[in-house]
């Protein structure tokens, strides 16, 4: 766990210096209407992987559980991923400050086709899964809201420049594509939880249904196939386990069929 954590943070690093040393080549990246936004984001992110790692696996009160770590890694990758796509949808518009050129063309491939702004939405993911594999609370508090705080800013004046500078067509984009909001990351959350705490729950009860199956096979004549048809399949669902597999219909009914239709 801790060798993919930080060889997840040390591939992030790589691609966000590459960002920038593309911008010196290309002599983009000017800050005469970014108003400090990307001091502000970096400050932000420095401040919440300092917290992370100076809380790291300590006030056990606080301590988050193995699997819920594990979750954290994931959604650090999920947010890398959409990252990286969204920079390579964007290709050399693509800045990290706020920056728009006359006439630039808006992009609505890739994950731009359904919300704006992914990039910094995959970057929020990446430090609120940090907050969480780091295995502390307060570490997932302070990952979640510092960088939330100066994104939601940076959001504001991008968009603002955005609609100066496209104008109408930047508008219509708008109209038709949702902002990030802070909720996308807690059911990104949510769901990688639920997810690493269900295989190991559904683990925990094969296990034991394996050992009861043991025991009652030892004990407990096997019934025979054709009376068992008659246990209506309805029955056996309700009884079933979220882990177990929908049971089949021994006997298949005869499936009537339906008259032509004639209507033109």
């Amino acid at each position: 766990m801790p060798v993919l954590l930080d060889a997840t943070l040390a591939g992030w690093a790589a691609f966000e210096l590459g960002l920038r040393v593309r911008e010196s080549v290309h002599s983009k990246g000017g800050t005469a209407q970014d108003r400090a936004t990307r001091i502000l984001i970096a400050a932000a992110i420095g401040a919440a992987i300092a917290v992370a790692l100076l809380t790291a696996n300590r006030a056990s009160s606080l301590r988050i559980p193995g699997p819920d770590r594990a979750a954290g890694l994931i959604v650090m990758w999920l947010g890398l991923v959409l990252r990286v796509w969204a920079v390579a949808a964007l290709g050399q518009a693509f800045r990290t400050t706020v920056e728009v050129d006359p006439g630039q063309a808006i992009v609505t491939s890739g994950p731009y086709r359904w919300v704006r702004h992914p990039a910094y939405t995959g970057l929020l993911a990446i430090i609120a899964g940090l907050g969480l594999a780091a295995g502390n609370w307060l570490a997932l508090v302070a990952c979640v809201a510092l960088p939330l705080a100066a994104l939601l800013r940076r959001i504001h004046v991008e968009e603002a420049e955005l609609t100066r500078v496209l104008g109408q067509p930047y508008r219509d984009y708008r109209a038709r594509t949702k902002a990030p909001h802070p909720g996308r990351v807690v059911t990104e959350l949510r769901q990688a939880r639920g997810g690493v705490h269900a295989d190991a729950s559904c683990r925990q009860q094969s296990a034991a249904e394996g050992s009861i199956g043991s025991r009652a096979r030892r004990t407990v004549p096997v019934p025979d196939r054709l009376s068992m048809s008659n246990v209506p399949l309805t029955a056996a669902m309700r009884s079933r386990s979220p882990c177990s597999p929908v049971p089949e219909p021994m006997f298949a009914p005869p499936t009537p069929s339906s008259p032509t239709s004639t209507s033109r």
